[in-house]
């Protein structure tokens, strides 16, 4: 039996402490970013639409290209003042990306620029 999925799902460490999720499909877990009790930032830019929310040690970033597009969710747990530089620079380094053919294609603009921690 075949069952297909629409997601993709990583799992990385940043250095000793700081642990991230990133998701990529169309149905994130956006429950964090509806609850009432969070503080979370709206950024909209020509590259897309981006909600974060920073607490206690968490940092999640939902991001979505255009209205068609799937979502990219970025969990990170561990996450310390000390560690703003190293999460900013891997923040910045996202593109966004299609598959073509056999490989994959993408774009020169950095997705997430406007974030910082």
């Amino acid at each position: 039996m075949k069952i297909p999925a629409d997601f993709v799902l990583y799992s990385l460490s940043l250095g000793a402490e700081v642990k991230t999720e990133i998701y990529s499909g169309n149905n994130p877990q956006d429950d964090i970013f509806n609850a009432p009790q969070v503080k979370h930032y709206k950024l909209t830019d020509p590259i897309g639409k981006c909600l974060y929310v920073k607490s206690n040690g968490k940092f999640d970033l939902l991001h979505q290209a255009n209205a068609n597009a799937s979502f990219v969710h970025i969990h990170l747990t561990g996450v310390k003042a000390s560690d703003a530089d190293d999460i900013n620079d891997f923040l910045v380094n996202f593109h966004s990306c299609k598959p073509m053919d056999q490989s994959i294609q993408c774009a020169n603009d950095r997705i997430l620029k406007s974030v910082t921690l």
